[in-house]
């Protein structure tokens, strides 16, 4: 079965999230925004138990390409170096232009990595015995992703609590988050939970109703 810890990471504060099965102890960390122990933040947590295998970080999972969500992938792949940081092949200039993304927002550089596999599809990941989803959700970024794990739909920055991602950056575009966020998303579970890349949680019933910009009493 698979369980989610967050936390709140980097310079502005983006959610990462480690996905762990609690049987096989494979883990994914979705976004990666500064260097971390995966044992210390499964240790600090309030799921903390006596897992049957120790934990096993297998994956880090991209949402998009934006540095403050792929901060911390150089030192981690330092650190756990068969780790594997798949991405949308579509962010692969967006990736690879890190520091014009810093200096374009005031913030401190990251460092450069290498993406270790680029999909251009809607692949499926296995983590233990389960499978993870992979739903391209383009707007935000031309390489946006969102990963479905069971009952848990991770968003990155295309879909927040009550809001969308921003579509006044490079590479951005209001008319592709739309369709993303209606055409695929909103047709999902009702019950499905979101886990955002910023800000609290939500599920997509609440966000079909709600979303200001796209939901039943959209302000926009």
């Amino acid at each position: 079965m698979l369980k989610v810890i967050n936390y709140t990471a980097g310079i502005l504060g983006a959610n990462n999230y480690l996905l762990y099965d609690d049987v096989s102890g494979e883990c994914a960390l979705i976004d990666c925004s500064e260097i971390v122990s995966i044992d210390d933040v499964y240790s600090q947590s309030a799921e903390c138990i006596a897992l049957s295998k120790p934990l096993n970080l297998k994956y880090i999972l991209l949402t998009h390409g934006h540095f403050d969500h792929v901060g911390g992938c150089f030192d981690m792949k330092i650190k756990y170096p068969d780790v594997k940081i798949l991405a949308h092949k579509k962010d692969f200039e967006l990736i690879k232009a890190l520091k014009m993304q810093t200096m374009f927002f005031g913030c401190p550089s990251v460092k450069n990595f290498e993406v270790d596999e680029y999909f251009d599809s809607e692949i499926e990941i296995t983590l233990g015995d389960n499978k993870i989803s992979v739903i391209e959700t383009p707007g935000h970024t031309l390489g946006s992703v969102s990963y479905l794990a069971d009952d848990m739909l991770f968003t990155g920055d295309t879909l927040f609590y009550e809001e969308i991602g921003r579509c006044d950056l490079p590479h951005s575009d209001f008319k592709q988050i739309r369709t993303s966020i209606v055409e695929k998303l909103f047709k999902l579970s009702p019950n499905i939970k979101v886990f955002a890349g910023h800000g609290m949680p939500s599920d997509i019933a609440h966000e079909v109703k709600y979303n200001h910009y796209f939901g039943e009493f959209a302000q926009f």
